[in-house]
């Protein structure tokens, strides 16, 4: 039985939450995006396996490597700056191409998987045979090193069919190379 079947005062809503009115957000920026850095060392500091679902879809699209990567305490200018920054970096392992066939493109069976490739081998693995990624895996690679490049990537969203910029910028974690060979 309703709310409003049983009498009780109902306007469609909860009175858990105390409503909050937010001010004007248009001059918030992503404040945590730094500048372009080389040859940086990176802790792992955590992986997991992460599922891309869409939101109308039951069945998971593509799985990624998640990986929580932290600045080594040298930062990124050997002066200490930005040392213990985590930066958030997802890592394609697969796309679901039973379920989604479309995504079986030559971009996916040649270039999507690139930097996952160059993970691995900065970690020591072959990737003509890569390591099964289970939680042994995840768990080996907790607090190794790496080296890696931070780049500063513009943020564009689709309107209309056309690639938009948003004046936004995200951090990204590319060119993977062993920490034991540098």
């Amino acid at each position: 039985m309703s709310a409003a079947e049983e009498g009780l005062d109902y306007d469609g809503g909860f009175d858990v939450t105390e409503e909050v009115e937010l001010d004007d957000l248009s001059t918030q920026t992503g404040n945590d995006v730094i500048e372009p850095a080389r040859k940086v060392l990176f802790e792992i500091r955590k992986a997991s396996v992460r599922d891309y679902v869409a939101r109308d879809e039951s069945a998971w699209r593509k799985k990624y490597l998640a990986l929580d990567l932290a600045v080594g305490s040298e930062g990124i200018d050997g002066a200490g700056k930005y040392a213990n920054k985590h930066f958030f970096q997802d890592l394609l392992l697969m796309a679901n191409i039973k379920e989604f066939p479309e995504l079986d493109t030559d971009n996916y069976r040649t270039k999507a998987r690139f930097d996952t490739k160059v993970f691995l081998k900065a970690l020591g693995y072959d990737p003509a045979k890569p390591p099964r990624i289970n939680d042994d895996f995840l768990v080996e690679i907790s607090g190794r090193q790496v080296i890696a490049d931070i780049t500063k990537r513009s943020i564009d969203v689709q309107q209309d069919g056309k690639w938009m910029k948003t004046g936004d910028f995200k951090n990204e974690i590319k060119n993977f190379k062993s920490a034991e060979t540098e």
